[in-house]
């Protein structure tokens, strides 16, 4: 048995602290394949919210660009165990990912505009207000056909509290996540796509029809 298979998620460990220690890699890579189908490439720029100890980050950095992969993470701690166990100092140097410790979704620090955005199980402990103030950000650093990609659990009751919850999850109906995307302007449509926690997925953008047309076509929207 692998060490992380003992060890509870939300422990103090840097893998753990971000969810079941023993899915690290597999959920990590559902993003990854995620992204890659919603058609990420390289040369795109990328905003990971809550990049934590690099789950996804560690195969997001090597593929794209110098520079094009960047995070708000209020936990440095994560970021610096992602880097030490997953990435490496050499990847770091070479790709030059940037990162900013905030806790409020500010975004406007890295100063441009971003071509896709995920913020993998941020929702999944997050109050109303929270999630308001992640859309209320983001949306100053959204191009008029950028892909937001976030998940959230699905339930018949939504969290009426304002406090981050964690390792706690919490629940909210669809329409609810899709009523507070469209009170900042944006269209959101829930997708089908695999998770191992399973959690909803949900896409985000400006505009429907700016969504690009395979997208609208070929993914199961719910």
């Amino acid at each position: 048995m692998e060490l992380t298979e003992k060890i509870s998620a939300g422990a103090h460990h840097y893998r753990a602290f971000v969810g079941p220690a023993d899915k690290y890699d597999l959920v990590g890579a559902t993003q990854f394949n995620l992204l890659t189908f919603l058609g990420l490439r390289e040369h795109h720029y990328l905003l990971d919210i809550g990049c934590g100890s690099l789950r996804a980050g560690r195969l997001l950095i090597p593929y794209l660009q110098s520079e094009h992969y960047c995070s708000v993470e209020s936990n440095s701690w994560l970021i610096d165990k992602g880097i030490q166990n997953e990435c490496g100092a050499e990847q770091i140097a070479l790709k030059k990912p940037q990162f900013d410790n905030n806790s409020d979704f500010v975004s406007t620090v890295f100063k441009r505009r971003f071509d896709y955005i995920l913020a993998h199980s941020i929702f999944t402990h997050a109050g109303q207000t929270q999630i308001c103030k992640c859309f209320s950000e983001t949306l100053k650093v959204m191009k008029p056909n950028t892909i937001f990609i976030t998940t959230f659990m699905k339930g018949d009751q939504d969290y009426e509290g304002d406090e981050w919850v964690y390792p706690g999850v919490i629940t909210y109906k669809t329409s609810t996540m899709q009523d507070l995307t469209k009170s900042f302007g944006l269209y959101s449509q829930p997708i089908t796509w695999p998770h191992p926690n399973k959690h909803t997925w949900l896409l985000i953008s400006p505009d429907r029809k700016n969504t690009p047309a395979f997208l609208r076509s070929s993914i199961h929207l719910e």
